[in-house]
């Protein structure tokens, strides 16, 4: 009997464990699930991007930079999710986000310059 009840309680505690790994893998599918949904497009957008993407990556890095980019909580997105959103959103292929950001600040001339053409335009701009 006693053998029998220690096996119950050891069934008993491998599945509250598993019940634990099993909420926090959700919890992460939930806050990033561009590591675990592929392809398929998730935002329907008429937009699409006409510029070079290297431009739709700076602009990336300065925004994921600035944290002015959040969730329905208000937290900061990860770099992966604002990537993987745009390329969505304007239907271009950025490539794999951490080679994004790492192209963009290990540029030694003009890290800005597509930044630097926009605060020009705007600064230029005829007042309506």
């Amino acid at each position: 009997m006693r053998q029998k009840r220690g096996l119950v309680v050891s069934y008993i505690k491998l599945a509250r464990h598993k019940i634990v790994l099993y909420r926090k893998h959700n919890e992460r599918r939930l806050d990033y699930p561009d590591i675990f949904f592929s392809g398929t497009p998730v935002v329907e957008s008429p937009l699409h991007w006409s510029g070079d993407a290297v431009h739709l990556k700076e602009l990336l890095t300065a925004l994921d930079l600035t944290g002015m980019v959040t969730d329905d909580r208000r937290e900061k997105i990860p770099f992966t999710k604002l990537v993987s959103t745009f390329s969505q959103v304007f239907h271009i292929e950025l490539g794999d986000s951490r080679e994004v950001k790492r192209i963009i600040l290990n540029r030694k001339l003009h890290p800005d310059s597509f930044l630097d053409a926009l605060s020009l335009r705007l600064r230029e701009s005829p007042i309506e």
